[in-house]
This record gives C-alpha cells, structure tokens and sequence, in this order.
C-alpha cells in the first residue's frame, strides 16, 4: 500500500471516529512535519510549540476533510502556516537551535553550519519556498496548494533563495 493511500485510510478512521486513526498518522508524520517546523523557526521549541498546534488544528479540522488535496499537502499546509502565524508574532532570533546545526564531528570544518545559516538568514517567503522545494522534495505545484500562490511565484521565489544564497555563501567561504 503506497503512503498516501495509508494515509487517505488513517484519515477516513478518524473521520469515522476512531482515534486510532489520528494516532497513526501522528507516528506517521510527526518527523517529516517536525523536521519542516524546525527548518522554519530555526528552534526546537518553537518548532515543537508549532507542531503540536498544528495538529491540534489537524484534529479539529480532520473530519471536513474532502480529499480535494492530497492528505499530506494539507498537512504541510497547516504546519507551514502555523510555524508562519508564530514567526509573525515572535521576535526573529539571530541564533539556531543546536538540533538545526550538525554536530561538529559531522561538520569537521563547518560549512553545514554555515550553509543552515545562509539558508535561515534568507527572507521568509523565499525561505519558505527553499525548504518545501530543495529539502522537503515538494513540487511546485503541491508547494502553491500549500501556500496559496501560483506556480511561477513559487519558482520565482525558488530562483531568489538560491541566487540570495549564492551571494551569502560565496561571501563566507571565499572573502575577499
């Protein structure tokens, strides 16, 4: 059984109203969705904080789900937006969780550090778009579901992070 048809069986569970259903798909998810939320705010906290109201979210909302997106899509939907609503409402921190950076024997000379750093110094939007796309294997299509946005403005945003990151990163590894 492929995953999305697991998870298109988890939600008609809970729709029917077992809470098994809801409990597999948090197993399921809970680390792709935390790795995202963690990408985005940059603290393991604050990410924390943002996945458990999404999926309180997830709960409530679950059973109007239609299935006119995929499940997972509109998961990601709700974390991404979460996490968005928190940064709109909290102070920026210049500083990255620990568990955002690799440790130092995985990173012997840093330039993953750095390259966490660039990429969470990036502006939001184009951040956003970066993260959805390059490290969570989105398409542009699922991410402009995702965010409310067409096609072209996620690929231009995806253009600007990676040109904004070109920029910063060849600035740190070859000053001049």
């Amino acid at each position: 059984m492929t995953e999305a048809a697991q998870l298109t069986q988890w939600v008609r569970l809970c729709q029917e109203g077992n809470p098994d259903g809801f409990r597999l798909i948090y197993q399921s998810e809970k680390n792709r969705l935390f790795s995202v939320a963690l990408r985005l705010c940059g603290s393991s906290q604050d990410a924390e904080d943002c996945l458990q109201e999404a999926f309180i979210k997830m709960y409530r909302a679950i059973p109007s789900f239609r299935f006119e997106s995929s499940f997972s899509t509109w998961m990601y939907r709700i974390v991404v937006n979460t996490c968005l609503n928190h940064l709109e409402r909290t102070p920026a921190s210049d500083s990255l969780d620990e568990n955002l950076i690799p440790s130092p024997g995985k990173d012997p000379d840093g330039s993953l550090e750095q390259i966490e750093k660039a990429i969470h110094s990036l502006s939001e939007a184009n951040r956003v778009v970066f993260i959805l796309f390059e490290i969570e294997g989105f398409s542009h299509s699922e991410i402009s579901e995702m965010l409310g946005i067409t096609e072209g403005t996620s690929k231009s945003r995806l253009s600007r992070a990676k040109e904004e990151l070109r920029l910063k990163l060849s600035m740190q590894f070859n000053p001049s």
